[in-house]
């Protein structure tokens, strides 16, 4: 047993200052990762839905010539064209 205050170790107090140093930068991290992928949603959530198209060959025919044409995704099928 130590009697002697001089001879106290500081280590406990040190660990425990690198512990809630930890923990802060924990929490750091973790609300910037909020922010960030709040930011992301916001922009998916405010693009236009015609933006987001699924990669899918779309046949499409001309209503005026009567033209059959494949298009790379349903959002590129033209104005006067209706999907097959």
């Amino acid at each position: 047993m130590i009697n002697d205050p001089s001879e106290v170790e500081l280590e406990p107090k040190r660990n425990r200052f690198l512990n809630h140093r930890f923990l802060y930068g924990v929490i750091l991290v973790l609300i910037l990762g909020v922010i960030v992928g709040g930011v992301a949603l916001w922009k998916v959530k405010n693009e236009s839905a015609s933006q987001i198209c699924i990669q899918v060959i779309t046949p499409a025919k001309n209503s005026t010539t009567g033209e059959v044409r494949d298009f790379p995704t349903p959002c590129d099928v033209p104005a006067g064209w209706y999907n097959l």
